[in-house]
């Protein structure tokens, strides 16, 4: 193998340079680590001057259907000579397949990988020329951080029998508690099949960027993706946007051993926007609903924006010798809501006025609500691993926003021919106003002298409430 230093730049691959010798050297051994990962990196303690291998990218990627646990790296070496070995501090595959334990030493192979087994965290490479007696007579390492992956978020099922979406997710919503392949998928045929799984990503593209397709090569569906618009169902494309009441089933992936571990979560923060009917201008909003709070009909809850946990798949898919799981989460509104723009002071205009009907002119009637989740995963200890977005700084230092790179359209356009301005994270839309019921009448003797001491937290679902 024989790679200089001045064409570096035309690499790709991780690349591991050592000058060449034709006697025992006394210099030292140079090293440095150049890859292609960085780009898949959703850790948001990632460094950008530190070498970066994600696990787990895709299981097929690489050459001719060789199923790489992660993006593989090569050792080129300049003017390569018998004397030089490598050693890695974590457990490594060769090309075809040969794992190397961790800390020995071996030969320069052509290229390597990661497998999936191996845990998370910061490791060393090492280069070293070897005498023929087997001493070292030069070293030097370079750092490498090994890191998984938050992705493939989708929408599984919808729990109605009264939508257009019960027959669509009906096998879906049998395999929820199964392997999701016990169905055909039918996100790439035009024709709805029912006897097909159906789902909706955030975009057209997997985990690395590449589109989404079938064993004989056929694309994903554009309608299957993230948020329903009408024209999403498959069964009948005038319907898709529905109006709150149900409940949303999302289903996410997630990669490496930190994720793995008990007490490991991830959790999904919502946050509320509403849209004009014309999809053009938006705005962020605060919501309040009826319900029932301590066996009392109570017309003033505000839904606050709390951390909601995805649970663990029933069906327990942790593949701890691939440092796998999958991860549910439900989400709902409730039946009657109502929305304004965020920051109004709700309960003192209360108190002013004597209550509210919510037919106030502040409060918005027309349009859609959307429901935006910001999502992370945490350690067991609680500490925050990833996000599907990542932190600005890493982005800005060209890691991955997992929206970006699944392909997360900003603009929609439904079977009408409306637009929707959307932002990553946008998942739900529904219709205003905010009811599976008409909303004719409005709310009756709303209570009066309602202060910011009588607003306490309510969890599962988490909101603020008023004591009434």
């Amino acid at each position: 193998l024989s790679v200089y230093p001045e064409k570096a730049s035309n690499i790709s691959a991780g690349i591991v340079y050592i000058p060449c010798v034709k006697e025992e050297r006394t210099e030292p051994v140079l090293i440095s680590v150049i890859e292609n990962n960085t780009e898949y990196v959703q850790r948001i303690d990632a460094k950008p001057d530190v070498n970066h291998i994600v696990t787990g990218i895709s299981d097929s990627y690489g050459a001719e259907g060789h199923e790489y646990d992660s993006c593989d790296f090569s050792l080129y070496i300049d003017g390569y000579d018998e004397s030089v070995l490598v050693s890695f501090s974590f457990d490594v595959c060769t090309e075809d397949g040969l794992r190397l334990k961790a800390d020995s030493w071996n030969r320069v192979y052509s290229s390597y990988y990661v497998p999936e087994d191996v845990e998370e965290g910061t490791y060393n490479i090492k280069a070293a020329s070897f005498s023929e007696a087997g001493e070292i007579l030069t070293e030097s390492d370079t750092e490498v951080m090994i890191s998984g992956k938050l992705y493939g978020f989708e929408l599984i099922s919808i729990n109605s029998y009264f939508t257009d979406f019960y027959s669509v997710f009906l096998k879906s919503e049998k395999c929820k508690n199964q392997y999701p392949d016990e169905y055909e998928d039918g996100v790439f045929d035009i024709e709805f099949d029912e006897n097909k799984r159906y789902h909706y990503g955030t975009g057209l593209k997997n985990e690395i960027g590449q589109l989404k397709t079938d064993d004989s090569g056929k694309s994903i569906i554009e309608s299957y993706v993230l948020p329903l618009v009408d024209g999403s169902s498959p069964r009948d494309k005038s319907t898709g946007i529905l109006k709150s009441g149900y409940t949303w089933t999302f289903r996410i992936n997630t990669q490496g051993s930190i994720m793995c571990e008990e007490g490991s979560t991830v959790k999904a923060v919502p946050h509320f926007w509403w849209l004009s009917a014309d999809g053009n201008e938006r705005k962020e909003v605060d919501i309040w609903f009826s319900g029932v709070q301590n066996g009392k009909n109570t017309n003033y809850i505000k839904m606050a924006e709390e951390e909601t946990s995805f649970d663990l798949t029933d069906y327990e898919i942790i593949d701890k010798n691939r440092n796998r799981r999958t991860w549910l989460l439900e989400y709902s509104l409730p039946d009657i809501w109502h929305c304004y723009e965020k920051g109004f002071d709700l309960v003192g205009y209360i108190e002013r006025n004597g209550g509210c009907t919510f037919e106030e002119d502040f409060f918005y009637k027309e349009g859609y609500l959307i429901v935006n989740l910001e999502i992370c995963a945490y350690d067991k200890v609680g500490n925050p691993v990833m996000t599907y977005s990542n932190i600005k700084e890493n982005v800005s230092a060209g890691m991955c926003d997992m929206w970006n790179m699944e392909g997360f359209a900003c603009e929609r356009t439904d079977i009408y021919g409306n637009r929707f301005r959307l932002e990553e994270g946008d998942v739900i839309i529904v219709r205003l106003p905010g009811s599976t019921y008409d909303y004719v009448t409005g709310l009756y003797n709303p209570p009066t002298n309602i202060s910011e001491e009588n607003i306490v937290v309510r969890k599962n679902p988490y909101y603020f409430s008023l004591k009434l």
